[in-house]
Parts: C-alpha cells; sequence; structure tokens
C-alpha cells in the first residue's frame, strides 16, 4: 500500500509476469535495524519473492541494499540438489555474509536436479525449522515454512514464510482462498504440539506472497476484494495485516498493472511502522517488502 517470548515467521511465494520500474524509495542499509528497548525488542522483517533468481546480478545488488532487514523470507527460490544432500542455490554465498543463519525448504521439482523452495534468512539464531503442506487446487504444491527466532534469551519469535496459488484459473475464486488460509492457520496453532508447548503465546509473523490482490491477474470477476476478505478472516484468528505506508501499496508489477500480492500479518506482536514496499528494486517483478515488528 505496508509477552510471548518467540517470533514466527512465514514466507508466500507467487507467480511473476515481467519487470517495470517504480518512483524511488530505497531503505537505509547501513546498520542493523535490530534493537533493544526496554524488555522489548524491535525487529525488521521482510519477505522478497525473487522470481527464480533470473536476473542475479541485480538480486546481488538488492540484498546488499537490505541487509538491515533481520529476518527474511524469500520465495521462488531455485535450489540445486544434485550434490546428494548439499542442497544450495545461487545466491547463498551472497546472502550467507548478511544472514548467516539460514533455513530451506524444497517444494516443486523444476528438472531433474533443481527444485522450486522457499528459504528464510536470519541475522538472530534459528532454533528449529519446518513446514506444512497448504491446501491447493492448481497443479502446484504450496507450503508454509516456518522457523523459530531466538532474538533473546529464552525469548523466541515464531516466522512463517508462505506461498498461496496463483489465480491463473478462472475457477479460483475466495472460497479455494478461504481453504488454503485456514489451512495456514490450522498449521501455526498446531505449534504447541509440534514445536513448543509456549508457542502458542509467542509473537508470529506471517510474510509471503499471498497472490491475494483487490482484482484478480487473470479473472476479475472471480476475486474482487481479495484483500478485504483475507484481511477479515485472518482478523477472525488474531492475525492483523500491517497497512502499507503512503503510495506504497502495490508489491508486484506487470504487463497487466500493478498489484498488493504480499502481505504481512502479525500475532500477538506491538506494531512500530507501517509496511514499507522498495521499488528501486529491479531483481524481480516483486519488490521486497519490511516492517519493524516489536516483541
Amino acid at each position: 500500500m505496508k509477552n510471548f517470548s518467540k517470533i514466527i515467521f512465514v514466507q508466500i511465494s507467487t507467480f511473476l509476469i515481467s519487470i517495470s520500474s517504480y518512483s524511488s524509495f530505497a531503505p537505509n542499509p547501513k546498520t542493523p535495524f535490530f534493537q533493544s528497548e526496554g524488555n522489548l525488542h524491535l525487529i525488521k522483517v521482510g519477505s522478497y519473492n525473487i522470481k527464480k533468481q533470473e536476473l542475479f546480478d541485480e538480486l546481488t545488488k538488492d540484498f546488499e541494499a537490505l541487509k538491515s532487514i533481520e529476518v527474511f523470507g524469500l520465495q521462488e527460490v531455485l535450489i540445486d540438489s544434485s550434490m546428494n544432500s548439499d542442497e544450495e542455490y545461487s545466491l547463498k554465498s551472497i546472502t550467507k555474509k548478511y544472514w548467516p543463519f539460514q533455513c530451506l525448504v524444497k517444494v516443486n521439482q523444476e528438472s531433474k536436479k533443481i527444485w522450486e523452495g522457499q528459504v528464510v534468512l536470519s541475522r538472530l539464531p534459528l532454533i528449529k525449522c519446518g513446514h506444512f503442506d497448504l491446501e491447493a487446487t492448481g497443479t502446484k504444491k504450496r507450503v508454509a515454512q516456518w522457523a523459530v527466532v531466538e532474538f533473546s534469551k529464552d525469548k523466541f519469535m515464531l516466522f512463517v514464510n508462505t506461498d498461496h496459488e496463483t489465480n491463473t484459473n478462472l475457477t479460483l475464486g475466495f472460497p479455494d482462498r478461504r481453504k488454503q488460509i485456514l489451512s495456514l492457520i490450522d498449521g501455526i496453532n498446531s505449534c504447541g504440539e509440534t514445536i513448543n508447548p509456549k508457542c502458542l503465546n509467542w509473537t508470529k509473523v506471517i510474510v509471503g506472497d499471498f497472490n491475494t490482490s483487490g482484482i484478480s491477474i487473470t479473472s476479475p470477476i472471480s476475486t474482487f476484494n481479495e484483500i478485504s476478505k483475507t484481511e477479515d478472516l485472518m482478523r477472525l484468528h488474531k492475525f492483523d495485516r500491517i497497512q502499507p505506508c503512503p503510495d506504497q501499496e502495490a508489491t508486484f508489477s506487470s504487463v497487466f498493472g500493478s498489484y498488493e500480492l504480499d502481505h504481512i500479518f502479525t500475532h500477538q506482536a506491538r506494531i512500530t511502522s507501517c509496511r514499507e514496499t522498495a521499488y528501486d528494486f529491479l531483481g524481480s517483478d516483486h519488490f521486497p517488502i519490511w516492517f519493524v515488528v516489536k516483541a
């Protein structure tokens, strides 16, 4: 548009079409944002669909400029699993300089050796990582990736990085979206059994490509007001959408127009800022987004 001890980050990825530029806006990358404020901590979290790292040189510059983000979810990452269990992606050597803690999940196989996946990057320790499936009607598998972030001694955040189905199918309307969202919420709410009994009281952050706009990219008649409906459903389950800063609504640009497809939701978090979008970044047809959470 922009006292739970653990934070969960969720990332979502989507399908991409083309690249176009926007008016200039960029973060100040010079210093890490992580700060303490009494017993609370300010943590900058973000999300970026990198379009299968097609524009490698541009993405290299993007990550240099985005290094102040503490916990970062990437979608549409191509993973080379040809080296047995040594799973790598081409940007790992670059991102590792800024985010030494990383979790990776393979999702859809692109070729015999290459998979599409999602990655959580963090400057703060990642205690545990995993993922769960989202209900999907299309041919691609969709997952929510989670990571337990330790930002202070015995203080944690659950970060969820998710990728929701794109609306290339005329039959994919909000009822299908609703199933995906409910499977996302159910997966997170089961964290007391699957991650830690105390995690229901943690701060939770969900980021990603929801492929949810005011109208559909390819099917305007089927998804009017999807953002509003998604926001209402998430709020019903106590997840609030971080509102975009003024004139920073669009997170995706294509030959069809500009749309707000990428979102951040929080649970039990103190909101300190609106959600920002960086339009100076040209490594993808999505733009990186971030905001600051107080936990």
